[in-house]
């Protein structure tokens, strides 16, 4: 049970991540695939606040507030 509710949960913010941030980062959000790939990155430590940076920086950028609680809420 507790695999199935780690999918879900990687499921919903990567869908999440899709429609909030693909447009701005097409390379982490693009597509459903980038997006868990993305979120295996970032639940493994491996350069985390660099994706987080980079979403912050792209321009257009999305709100700040959003990429911060997207993030946190999901580690």
């Amino acid at each position: 049970y507790i695999i199935f509710l780690l999918i879900i949960h990687f499921f919903v913010y990567a869908v999440i991540g899709c429609d909030a941030f693909g447009k701005f980062s097409p390379t982490h959000f693009g597509s459903l695939g980038q997006s868990f790939l993305t979120l295996f990155r970032i639940v493994t430590g491996d350069s985390w606040s660099e994706v987080m940076n980079q979403l912050q920086q792209a321009e257009p950028h999305p709100s700040t507030v959003a990429v911060v609680v997207y993030f946190v809420s999901f580690v």
